[in-house]
């Protein structure tokens, strides 16, 4: 709430990535081979994730390390 003296008047509505879009993110961001399993396992978790990307970049980039 003490955020709101800053912008009182903005709000930003984020939404979701179609999960096809997750997906190619989260393979992409963690470098890893666009296989057929991959896939599987990140349809998984980028639906977890709510198809929202800043998660998704940020599981990919631990999925990385």
């Amino acid at each position: 709430m003490e955020c709101c003296m800053h912008a009182p008047q903005s709000n930003c509505n984020v939404s979701g990535m179609i999960p096809e879009e997750g997906i190619e993110l989260l393979l992409t961001s963690a470098m890893v081979e666009h296989s057929e399993q991959n896939y599987s396992f990140a349809s998984v978790i980028v639906k977890e994730l709510g198809y929202l990307a800043l998660a998704i970049v940020q599981a990919g980039a631990y999925i990385a390390k």
